[in-house]
């Protein structure tokens, strides 16, 4: 069960905004999830004519999704300024996702967050709120990611401990760290969707696990890096500032220890 958020609870995204380092890191992780899936988007999806971004970051997606759909009005929204440069049919508007959503109810074809979810509190009261602005027969696209204590099974002590103090950090904020599994379940209580689809991959954390799938490896690389470099700047996570070095040297250092991370696409239909 989800923790209630405390009174005055921390910012909502634990991870700095705009800075060269953070940037980078979303834009690799964009390119390791689309490399990984074959394609922007798993739905089937023709001539859309609004799309919205929730959570756009560097506005690599929107700006892909832009050349895809060069005919399709785009709408970016976050809290800073997308550093990619945009074609012509995508607009930014910065918007605190946590408060009101300035759009009008059934106003676009398509929804894409990806990352967002994790970082929000009480997802169920989340979801509605998203839902409304998505028009019937509309598609809801979500990435997300999961983490999991894997206690005895993790022979590795600094992972784990890791995994497990941002488990902790974040159900003291409200937030699912297992939403990769549970998105599911969160989209079937909406009684929204006329189909629900979803792909999940078993990410392990340790290279050496999955050397014999390239695809996975690969995915794996993006992964870790992306998590190393958010370690070293998790606001109230409270580990040292060696964590992420040691975290990345025990990653490194081989063994058969045993610690996945989940990530799970979903393209859901709204009903009609």
């Amino acid at each position: 069960m989800i923790a209630t958020p405390p009174a005055n609870p921390p910012p909502v995204y634990a991870l700095p905004h705009n800075s060269s380092v953070e940037n980078q890191r979303l834009d690799d992780q964009h390119a390791g999830v689309v490399n990984y899936l074959g394609r922007l988007i798993l739905a089937p999806i023709t001539n859309p004519k609004r799309i919205l971004e929730l959570g756009s970051g560097t506005g690599r997606w929107a700006a892909e999704a832009a050349a895809q759909y060069p005919d399709t009005e785009i709408v970016a929204v976050d809290l800073t300024s997308p550093v990619t440069r945009l074609p012509p049919n995508v607009s930014f508007k910065k918007v605190d996702i946590m408060g009101p959503l300035p759009f009008e109810k059934e106003s676009f074809d398509v929804i894409h967050a990806r990352f967002l979810l994790f970082h929000l509190p009480n997802v169920a009261e989340q979801l509605p709120r998203i839902i409304s602005l998505l028009k019937p027969d509309g598609w809801l696209l979500i990435e997300e990611l999961g983490l999991y204590d894997h206690g005895s099974e993790c022979e590795a002590p600094t992972v784990q401990g890791a995994i497990k103090k941002i488990i902790q950090t974040m159900k003291v904020k409200g937030q699912d760290p297992h939403l990769a599994i549970t998105l599911r379940d969160y989209l079937v209580d909406t009684g929204s969707f006329s189909e629900i689809n979803d792909r999940t991959i078993s990410v392990p954390m340790n290279p050496h696990a999955c050397h014999a799938d390239s695809a996975i490896k690969a995915l794996n690389d993006v992964l870790l890096s992306s998590l190393r470099r958010a370690l070293a700047h998790w606001q109230g996570l409270g580990l040292p500032p060696e964590a992420a070095v040691n975290f990345d040297e025990e990653v490194r250092g081989g063994g058969s220890w045993k610690c996945n991370q989940y990530l799970t696409a979903s393209w859901s239909r709204k009903f009609e």
